[in-house]
């Protein structure tokens, strides 16, 4: 097993370097040549809890402090933390102790790379206002949608953005928190952002979100004066912040000018440090333009073999969305319970669909995700149902306690969705849409766009694209040729695949669209690789059911603890 010198990771934390630590000077995995210097696997829990309520603070009276005074002091406990990580010799631990060790390193480096290198709280007029959508970062607005489940911030009250009236007597007083503190938390932005410092499509992207979402404060002055006049004060407050930061950010707009995008060095350090994903920018340029090509390619041997059947159309109405939804839902259901693909049972897949019903379009020209998305249910449902929600019902009882918290950073953001992407093309290999070869089409299509996703993001953290560029190169490069492009508004530039909700998260943290291919390649690097060692004794359910066992953590370090191969996290860790 592997382990990183001591010594070379004090020599990192000191000198706070945009590079990777080397490897023991012997360069053989399990090696240490300094001397012990200690820490138990305890003291590594405890240290992790202290790292914890350093890393976000409780909001007092609904405000987290931002100011430079707090951030400075963070950083420093942050910078101790650190050094007293070092002092562990993790040589002898369990190959699975070992990996908590460095999940709890790669969550130190990323705060690290947000105070050396991101600095959001004075770059980033979002971050005053933020995102339903995520599960990455507080949320202080409001919003038309459910707050993410489990998510920080307001997500863990636990009610909607958009209230039913009339307020149950909870919610009156977690909303009265709410809306008193907005005011408060935008005049901190006010007073925290650097105009010369601020990035422009993070200006851009917070007045679109608070155009669209802080609407809905004006629309909630009416109902309080009807059922909770003794809210109506803090509302009008709350509604007249959210127009006075709107008016700021478009008062300083053409002086906030900084790109957005980390740069490729400081890109490939968090891809390295903080995610632990083994490839770099050109790397991962490489393999996503070599899987454009294939994607593309095989779309047209699909549309060939296929060329006599007829189109894949679009559910002409809700009725026959839900009908055809129901129908995916219930072919997926049987695939699963009657194969040996992984081990599942009829109750977790009810839990599953259940958290995530059918959402049918408005109208027949509306989307999703996809273009397709009316077309092929069966895809989605695997990304939704089989990737997502069945991954988040799995208990994590077994798992330690520091494996079993919800990583930072989207640290594990390439495993979720990688899995989830790839899902869809390992049934088909495994025969799901033998009886419906129009939907390979449609998987060859995803194929394609996530390598022009990954692309662009690429070239987004590059800065050689700002955000109106990244979405038009998707828009360009897409090969859902037969929709309509929309290209009247920046922020979306056409890309109709792209939708407000998930491209606004995109740019917030290192490498949000290259995930999804990265994190599929290792998945079926670790297949073959497993495939490989076990030979004839290879059964896809045991490997599908140690992949999950190992909980929500990058893939490298599954794969060490599935195979006990080191060559990755020797990359990582040189």
């Amino acid at each position: 097993m592997y382990t990183r010198s001591v010594l070379t990771i004090a020599i990192v934390v000191l000198a706070m370097l945009p590079v990777a630590c080397g490897v023991p000077q012997d360069g053989t995995p399990g090696t240490n040549n300094n001397e012990s210097r200690g820490g138990s696997y305890d003291d590594l829990v405890a240290l992790f809890n202290e790292f914890r309520e350093l890393e976000r603070p409780e909001p007092v009276d609904g405000v987290p402090d931002y100011t430079a005074p707090t951030i400075e002091r963070q950083y420093s406990e942050l910078r101790n933390l650190q050094a007293q990580l070092a002092e562990f010799d993790i040589n002898d631990w369990p190959i699975s102790e070992q990996i908590d060790y460095h999940l709890v390193r790669a969550e130190m480096n990323g705060l690290e790379f947000f105070h050396r290198v991101m600095k959001p709280w004075s770059t980033d007029p979002y971050v005053y206002w933020g995102s339903s959508t995520s599960t990455s970062r507080p949320y202080y607005g409001f919003s038309d949608r459910p707050a993410v489940p489990e998510g920080p911030g307001w997500g863990e009250l636990g009610f909607d953005g958009k209230p039913s009236f009339p307020l149950s007597s909870e919610e009156v007083d977690a909303y009265g928190v709410r809306l008193r503190a907005l005011p408060r938390i935008l005049a901190q932005g006010k007073a925290n952002i650097s105009v010369t410092e601020a990035k422009h499509d993070m200006a851009l992207i917070s007045r679109r979100a608070l155009a669209v979402e802080g609407e809905l404060l004006g629309e909630m002055i009416a109902p309080m004066k009807e059922h909770h006049p003794e809210l109506v004060a803090d509302t009008e407050a709350a509604w007249a912040a959210v127009q006075d930061y709107r008016d700021w950010i478009d008062e300083n707009l053409d002086k906030m000018t900084a790109p957005t995008g980390v740069g490729t060095e400081n890109l490939n350090w968090w891809l390295k440090n903080v995610w632990l994903l083994p490839y770099d920018w050109d790397e991962i340029w490489t393999h996503a333009s070599s899987e454009y090509d294939r994607g593309l390619a095989t779309l047209k041997l699909e549309e060939y073999r296929n060329r006599d059947l007829p189109p894949l159309e679009p559910a002409a109405t809700e009725e026959e969305y839900l009908r055809r939804h129901q129908e995916a839902e219930d072919h997926l259901r049987r695939f699963l319970l009657e194969g040996e693909f992984l081990t599942v049972s009829a109750d977790d897949l009810a839990a599953a669909y259940a958290a995530y019903p059918a959402r049918p379009a408005k109208s027949v020209n509306q989307v999703y995700e996809a273009p397709s998305q009316p077309r092929n249910f069966l895809a989605g449902i695997i990304h939704e149902h089989l990737g997502h929600q069945l991954d988040a019902i799995r208990p994590i009882t077994n798992l330690s306690p520091i494996r079993a918290t919800r990583r930072l950073h989207e640290m594990t953001h390439p495993r979720r969705e990688g899995v989830a992407n790839g899902l869809g093309e390992m049934l088909m290999q495994a025969g799901i849409f033998d009886n419906q070869p129009r939907m390979r089409e449609e998987l060859a299509m995803r194929s394609a766009n996530t390598s022009v996703r990954a692309m662009g993001d690429l070239k987004f953290q590059a800065n050689e694209l700002d955000y109106a560029g990244w979405n038009q190169f998707e828009a360009d490069m897409s090969i859902y040729g037969s929709i309509t492009l929309d290209d009247s508004e920046w922020w979306n530039a056409g890309a109709n695949y792209n939708t407000w909700d998930h491209k606004k998260d995109a740019v917030h943290g290192p490498g949000y669209e290259l995930a999804y291919l990265t994190g599929f390649t290792q998945f079926y690097k670790l297949l073959a690789d497993r495939a490989n060692q076990l030979g004839k004794d290879f059964v896809m359910r045991d490997f599908m059911d140690e992949f999950f066992a190992a909980g929500q953590i990058p893939v490298a370090l599954i794969r060490w603890e599935m195979t006990g191969l080191t060559d990755e996290v020797e990359k990582l860790w040189q």
